[in-house]
């Protein structure tokens, strides 16, 4: 089984996770092909096979963009995304759209608003593929975010396709199930108020009086 990661940007990278019975997991992480203000899309589709055959399951994350983005920023990163998401479907893959709040969400991750953040992301994947330090980690022991982000989405659609269980190492991360409408069987309804009836209203003016 091989399943495929993507984070989209000038900075983000596909990434694959190769199962196979009774060998260790194998992972392959590339850069995003681009050229001065978009995707090479001509190198993409040459890269993109030589990964995993059509009809792989493919996993593309779906980003917005954020208030303080310039619109020329924002234009462009849609049309990368774009894109990467018209070749993967020509290409025969399986592609799924996933939001950063659906696959950090599963896996009790915080956002990205610093460094530190990127590292925790980071240290935590190492603690189910040690394998991958080389792909996320550069020069000086930086983390390379785009990889690690890839990584991430990439073992996302692995667990949805094994049927959404986690591994007990990430257990303690995930977030617990709100206990809301979604669990009717177990939600019980507060008792209604009783109204107050006028002889009881007369009698407790009377005990004032």
């Amino acid at each position: 089984m091989i399943v495929i990661g993507i984070d989209p940007g000038a900075t983000g990278a596909i990434a694959t996770i190769t199962m196979n019975p009774g060998q260790a997991p194998s992972l392959s992480v590339r850069d995003i092909p681009c050229l001065d203000r978009g995707v090479d899309v001509p190198r993409l589709t040459d890269l993109a096979p030589a990964l995993a055959p059509a009809g792989t399951h493919c996993w593309l994350e779906a980003n917005t963009g954020r208030q303080h983005d310039m619109p020329d920023k924002a234009f462009r990163f849609g049309l990368n995304t774009g894109q990467i998401h018209a070749a993967m479907t020509c290409l025969g893959f399986e592609v799924h759209w996933i939001s950063p709040a659906t696959w950090c969400g599963r896996f009790g991750l915080r956002g990205k608003t610093d460094d530190t953040d990127c590292r925790e992301r980071a240290e935590k994947l190492c603690t189910i593929y040690p394998q991958a330090r080389p792909w996320i980690y550069g020069k000086r022991d930086g983390v390379a975010s785009g990889p690690v982000d890839a990584l991430w989405i990439a073992y996302y659609g692995l667990v949805s396709l094994r049927g959404g269980e986690i591994p007990k190492v990430l257990a303690r991360w995930a977030p617990k199930p709100a206990r809301g409408m979604d669990n009717l069987d177990d939600f019980e309804a507060p008792p209604r108020a009783r109204r107050t009836t006028p002889e009881e209203l007369e009698r407790k003016d009377t005990t004032l009086a």
